[in-house]
């Protein structure tokens, strides 16, 4: 029996089963014990009025004719009721039994005691045979009548229980049939009250198995105000939470996996027994594997890290351990850190995947830039210093060594000087630190100041610069000075680099947001495999004829800084020994 509702009706009618059969045995042992009280109360009460007969009486004969006559009366008022009149010896002398239906009298207990003077306090239960009925059951009493002492009659008064049992078997009956209706009143009565308190329950189950197979949004009506209503409400309250928590939680994986997918960084999730539980896109194409890995071993086998699998994740909170690892031409900073479970147990390890090339190419890059600072300072210092100990051995006494030691002092210490003033120029470059007095100015006029300054350079090399303005003017948005550091240092590379008597051509025109200034040589050139380092800083082409011709190598790198920032763009294409054309964008003002 798995319903509830049945047990409840089972109880039910369990409980009126119980109830009724208790009753009921009390009301028919009530009712049995009253109809035997009254039977006895019959029976005293007529034995006391046929002793009131022979109360007046003083003969024994008249008592007995008394007592006939008497006897003969009160049987219409008893009736049913057998009376026999017994001598002092228990012998029948009278009674209202016909001769053919008399018995043969049988002493019974009362019997006994009224021939002994005494008076029964109970009745007797006797059975009688009858010829057609078979056997009686009846119920009697005696009482004895005394004269001068002694027993003289007996009154023996005996009457059928038939009819009480029957009324008993009626009474039973009725509890019978009362209790049937009234267990079938009480099944349906039950039945009812079940699907009552039931059918919410019910609905309950079926709305809990829906959300337990993912279907949170659930609500039922609530039909009363009792308990069953009280849960139905924290039902739906609890239906309510769980779909909002269900849904935070699920927007939070959401972005947990939106964030690992985009974030710049690979991550390896394995559990407490080492399995790969989640893993980005980035980690596999950082560490050139494919997704068939499952197990932090094959990891490490992969790798090839000696680290102990089980010592990694007992290291505790807090602390990771890292290894610089080398893939193919990457450098990959792995960092492994234990994470705990609510019970702050060791749950497994997250392993985080940095790509760290362009970092160990800038920190090869500063200590190429530290080692071109030292090289392109220690030239000039040793120079310097042996000039200088060459004039303290005794050279100051001839003077036009001393001239020309000194003026190559200067010479070269001019040269530092440049070089630190470019060193100085990227540092503040770099760090954001200079300041560009921006504001609107024309292109042509700058321009052709910077040419004019350039102009004796060009008669001492014999060389020729054509430049025809357009007839549209230009107008930029910027500082005019850096612009023109831009164009000189651009414009100063080509006369330098160029032979005697080479051809440089300037020009100005329009591609699309930028108006492009372009400064065409026809010098040395570049080979094709130095373009793609020429604005790397101390980088020369020919680093012998650069040093001569007093570049510092850091012109280039210094220029691009300045138009990126100007929002521009320098590009460089040259064939080598056939020349190189310069191209600056700058951008238009609408």
């Amino acid at each position: 029996m798995k319903s509830i509702k049945w047990k409840l009706v089972v109880m039910n009618v369990l409980l009126v089963m119980m109830v009724m059969i208790i009753s009921g045995t009390f009301i028919v042992f009530s009712v049995r014990s009253k109809a035997y009280q009254d039977l006895q109360d019959s029976f005293n009460h007529a034995v006391g009025q046929l002793r009131q007969v022979v109360s007046l009486e003083s003969s024994k004969t008249g008592m007995e004719e008394a007592l006939k006559s008497a006897i003969i009366n009160s049987a219409y008022f008893y009736k049913d009721t057998q009376i026999y009149l017994l001598n002092g010896r228990g012998e029948t002398i009278f009674s209202t039994v016909s001769r053919e239906k008399e018995k043969p009298h049988v002493f019974s207990q009362s019997v006994l005691a009224a021939m002994n003077g005494k008076q029964s306090k109970e009745m007797d239960r006797l059975v009688e045979e009858d010829d057609t009925l078979g056997p009686i059951r009846m119920r009697g009493y005696a009482g004895p009548i005394m004269m001068d002492g002694e027993v003289a009659f007996i009154i023996h008064v005996r009457r059928s229980t038939k009819d009480l049992e029957m009324d008993l078997l009626n009474t039973i009956f009725i509890i019978f049939v009362a209790l049937f209706l009234a267990i079938i009143l009480m099944a349906a009565i039950g039945w009812i009250l079940a699907k009552t308190l039931t059918q919410p329950i019910i609905t309950l189950t079926q709305k809990a198995r829906q959300m337990a197979e993912g279907d949170l949004k659930q609500v039922i009506r609530v039909q009363s105000d009792d308990e069953i209503g009280q849960l139905t409400i924290n039902f739906n309250r609890m239906a309510f939470e769980l779909n909002r928590v269900l849904s935070e939680i699920i927007s939070e994986k959401n972005k947990v996996e939106t964030i690992l997918s985009h974030m710049a960084d690979g991550v390896l999730t394995f559990n407490r027994k080492g399995y790969l539980i989640h893993g980005n896109q980035l980690a596999y194409q950082l560490l050139s594997i494919s997704k068939g890995i499952k197990k932090i071993d094959e990891l490490f086998e992969w790798l090839e890290i000696p680290i102990d699998y089980e010592e990694l994740i007992t290291i505790g909170t807090g602390n990771i351990i890292q290894r610089l690892l080398k893939i193919q031409d990457k450098y990959i900073n792995a960092c492994f850190a234990p994470y705990l479970d609510q019970r702050q147990e060791p749950a497994g390890v997250i392993i985080v995947f940095q790509d760290v090339t362009e970092h160990k190419k800038l920190e090869e890059a500063q200590k190429e830039f530290v080692a071109n600072v030292s090289h392109e300072l220690r030239t000039p210092l040793t120079t310097i210093k042996s000039y200088t100990e060459t004039l303290l051995d005794g050279a100051l006494e001839d003077t036009q060594m001393a001239n020309t030691f000194l003026k190559v002092v200067d010479q070269e210490t001019d040269r530092m000087t440049i070089l630190v003033k470019d060193l100085l120029e990227l540092s503040k470059l770099d760090s954001k630190q200079i300041h560009l007095e921006r504001k609107m100015f024309l292109l042509i006029p700058l321009l052709e100041n910077c040419i004019e300054k350039y102009s004796i350079y060009l008669q001492k090399k014999k060389q020729q610069l054509y430049f025809e303005p357009p007839e549209k003017e230009y107008e930029i948005f910027g500082d005019p000075n850096r612009i023109a550091q831009v164009i000189n240092n651009v414009l100063g590379n080509a006369i330098k680099y160029s032979p005697e008597k080479a051809t440089i051509t300037i020009s100005i025109t329009e591609e699309k947001a930028y108006v492009v200034v372009s400064i065409q040589d026809t010098g040395l050139g570049i080979p094709q495999e130095d373009l793609k380092n020429i604005f790397k800083r101390f980088y020369r082409v020919d680093k012998a004829r650069s040093r001569a011709l007093g570049g510092t190598g850091l012109g280039l790198a210094i220029t691009k800084e300045i138009m990126e920032l100007h929002g521009g763009e320098i590009k460089i294409q040259s064939v080598y020994e056939k020349g190189t054309t310069v191209q600056l964008y700058f951008l238009k003002v609408q």
